[in-house]
């Protein structure tokens, strides 16, 4: 079978098998996510305190960046990994279908906390606090992490993403002529040019660490045999 070249029908039943052996992981996510929506929104609402969404806003932040680093933690037990390398299907199949698991993941995730941030915070709510452009980099960030190191991932993309927003491009937005103020959003067009650059290099950059992910062995569990 060529799995070279891109076939739709592989793809699908791929992300099929993957959303299948993801769902106990993703329920259990969200689940989390969203307790703790709940808890800051009751424990905000009570005590008067930070009625405006800023609350929501970093919950917002760290949930997605630990929902992104944890992209390949379905594939942790040895019999998994094996069937995720065993199938036939290419690298880019396996990895849009990995994709597409993700954006689902992330638009549930915001999704939640959205609902929460509209039932207890007051206007103007989590996307004055998150500016939606720098979130989308930040979960790239986190993306890339989950595949190229895959333990701890978040706590190196919290470094990465961290020192990136809040130095590198902070200091391009300055040379632009733009507001340098990252967190609160983006102003001048020069600086979404850059974004867009910085997050379709990571997400190539993802997609080699996916490509060499069958030899990517100092992070795995690995078997005696030298496998994975």
């Amino acid at each position: 079978m060529n799995t070279n070249k891109f076939t739709f029908s592989r793809y699908a039943s791929f992300f099929r098998w993957f959303a299948a052996v993801s769902m106990k992981n993703s329920l259990l996510t969200l689940s989390v996510i969203a307790a703790v929506a709940i808890i800051a929104g009751l424990v905000s609402s009570w005590s008067h305190f930070d009625s405006d969404g800023r609350i929501f806003a970093i919950i917002l932040f760290v949930a997605v960046g630990v929902v992104a680093s944890l992209v390949l933690s379905p594939i942790d037990k040895q019999p998994v990994r094996q069937q995720f390398i065993s199938i036939p299907a290419s690298h880019l199949e396996k990895y849009l279908a990995i994709l597409t698991s993700q954006i689902i993941m992330q638009a549930l995730t915001i999704g939640i906390i959205a609902a929460t941030d509209g039932l207890w915070a007051k206007s103007p709510g989590l996307f004055t606090f998150l500016e939606p452009f720098t979130l989308i980099g930040y979960w790239a960030l986190n993306y890339y992490a989950g595949t190229a190191i895959r333990k701890i991932p978040f706590i190196y993309g919290m470094i990465i993403g961290g020192t990136m927003y809040l130095a590198l491009i902070k200091n391009i937005k300055a040379l632009l002529g733009g507001d340098d103020n990252v967190l609160l959003g983006f102003d001048g067009f020069g600086s979404k040019i850059f974004t867009t650059i910085l997050i379709v290099a990571i997400l190539f950059l993802s997609y080699y660490c996916f490509k060499k992910i069958r030899y990517n062995t100092w992070f795995y569990q690995h078997s005696n045999t030298g496998e994975l």
